[in-house]
């Protein structure tokens, strides 16, 4: 089921922020009504019961049935539902805040108060979902450390890598993400680049369709 409601919850979210770039990068942008109104439309699905059914980080570990231990064992299931979850949802705040800030620029004569609360509702919302994404990151992606690798019971995978690839650049590439958010993920893409070889992971890309 957290494996549905990911898939449901992305495709959703795909199509709203498709709308988005498509009005950004196309300059359509005619009236603020249209972006009030997909910011309407993404509170509703916000506030759809995906967050509660999609596991969350304190039942990342369970313990196996048939094997009397202390120690539990991580449930990578639920870990790779949750940060494709935070993934995408990442993408969608980070989208309602482009365009609220387009939307600002371009019509000055708005509620001022009211647009400036909508851009830090998003860009807190972004915060909060980029700490759960980077403190998920040591389950998916094991350190060095002995320790967490005798924890985590498995070795690195390439598929790892590539599923942390595109939220970790969302963090580190766009500007309502903390310094040391960027400065944390950054480190990990490196790291990425590093141990798996994965060049992609800290190419240097300049804003524009290329880093999207």
């Amino acid at each position: 089921m957290p494996s549905l409601e990911v898939a449901t919850y992305g495709y959703h979210v795909a199509g709203l922020c498709a709308r988005v770039r498509n009005l950004l990068e196309e300059d359509k942008i005619d009236s603020p009504t249209l972006s009030v109104a997909m910011c309407e439309e993404a509170d509703r699905l916000d506030a759809e019961v995906y967050d509660s059914s999609i596991p969350r980080p304190d039942t990342f570990e369970r313990h196996t049935p048939d094997v009397l231990s202390d120690n539990p064992v991580p449930d990578l299931r639920a870990i790779t539902s949750r940060t494709s979850y935070c993934a995408y949802r990442l993408k969608l705040h980070l989208c309602l805040w482009e365009l609220l800030a387009k939307t600002q620029a371009l019509f000055p004569e708005l509620d001022v108060e009211l647009v400036e609360h909508r851009l830090q509702q998003h860009m807190l919302q972004v915060q909060t979902v980029a700490d759960e994404l980077l403190a998920s990151v040591p389950k998916v992606f094991c350190s060095d450390d002995d320790s967490d690798r005798g924890r985590n019971r498995r070795p690195r995978y390439w598929v790892d890598a590539l599923r942390l690839l595109w939220p970790l650049r969302l963090v580190v590439f766009f500007d309502p993400t903390r310094p040391d958010q960027k400065q944390s993920a950054g480190a990990i893409l490196r790291r990425i680049r590093e141990k798996l070889g994965v060049e992609q992971a800290t190419k240097t890309f300049v804003r524009g369709r290329q880093m999207r």
